[in-house]
């Protein structure tokens, strides 16, 4: 179990000895090990198949999982999340409870699942994967502040804050967007790219998106004024079900991203490069311990 030791304020420590405790009564064999950075927790993923270990858990919110994903993936391990993170969209997305008893509890308890991967290739020859949600624009711009100047923010007014921030500078980007075998071109608010339903802690950017589906769930927003961005605010965390002219919802299995201008793209909390990216999906690349999903939509 890898566990992220600053993870929302030091949350994963807080609750590590009440996991153990739990796995103790379980007689459930469990490592704690604590990483020093996100390159130490990949490498440590990375080599726990060759260790003898079945599964590797992120101890931590979105960016312990992403980098546990990154080197895991490929191997025969696999995945289990305790989410302790200021944002858990990943955890949300696969049906992973919040409550880290209940994580633990599926843990022991649990079967792993086919998941999906996005894989993100830039220029260079660059290949990323994430498992969340993505895009460019404003998001990850706010991204980058949520991360960095609002970093210390707790929960979900982190990111309100670092979207209206980031909003008192953003422009549209001009996107062409290559969608499987049709192209969109326009000026965006921000373009994001969906494994799962949410991301920002709780915004519902993708409501339709499933993680073990084939898909990925695309939504682009043109220019709004920042009053129309609020309410749109308010939507996201409710239910997601903006029905508004500039906002257009597609689903691909293949996406290439371009912008008339330097456009950082994010996955998973994380810039993982610039447009233009390419992303395609790689369907049940990851086995992950998971409740059902349930039946997957027909096309």
């Amino acid at each position: 179990m890898l566990v992220n030791p600053t993870s929302a304020g030091g949350a994963a420590l807080r609750a590590q000895p009440v996991i153990e405790d739990y796995f103790h009564r379980q007689s459930f064999p469990a490592d704690f090990r604590h990483t020093t950075s996100a390159e130490d927790m990949r490498q440590r993923a990375a080599a726990a198949a060759s260790e003898g270990y079945s599964c590797v858990t992120a101890f931590g919110g979105d960016g312990a999982f992403h980098y546990v994903l990154s080197g895991a993936i490929g191997t025969n391990v696999s995945i289990a999340c305790i989410p302790a993170g200021s944002g858990n969209d990943i955890a949300m997305g696969l049906g992973i409870p919040l409550d880290p008893i209940d994580a633990a509890r599926l843990l022991v308890h649990g079967t792993p699942r086919p998941v999906d991967v996005l894989r993100a290739r830039f220029s260079g020859n660059q290949t990323r994967i994430f498992i969340g949600a993505g895009g460019m624009g404003l998001d990850a711009e706010a991204n980058q502040l949520a991360t960095g100047r609002f970093c210390r923010v707790p929960g979900l007014l982190k990111y309100v804050t670092a979207v209206l921030a980031a909003l008192t500078t953003s422009q549209p980007l001009g996107v062409t967007a290559e969608i499987d075998d049709a192209t969109w071109q326009g000026p965006l608010l921000l373009a994001a790219v969906a494994n799962s339903p949410t991301y920002g802690n709780g915004f519902k950017m993708a409501p339709a998106a499933r993680m073990n589906d084939g898909w990925m769930d695309l939504t682009f927003v043109e220019d709004l004024p920042w009053t129309r961005i609020f309410e749109a605010l308010l939507v996201l965390l409710r239910n997601g079900d903006l029905r508004w002219p500039q906002i257009h919802r597609f689903r691909a299995r293949r996406i290439r991203l371009s912008a008339d201008r330097r456009s950082p793209f994010h996955g998973d909390g994380e810039i993982l490069g610039e447009a233009p990216v390419e992303i395609d999906v790689l369907p049940g690349a990851v086995r992950v311990i998971a409740p059902p999903f349930g039946p997957v939509a027909l096309e």
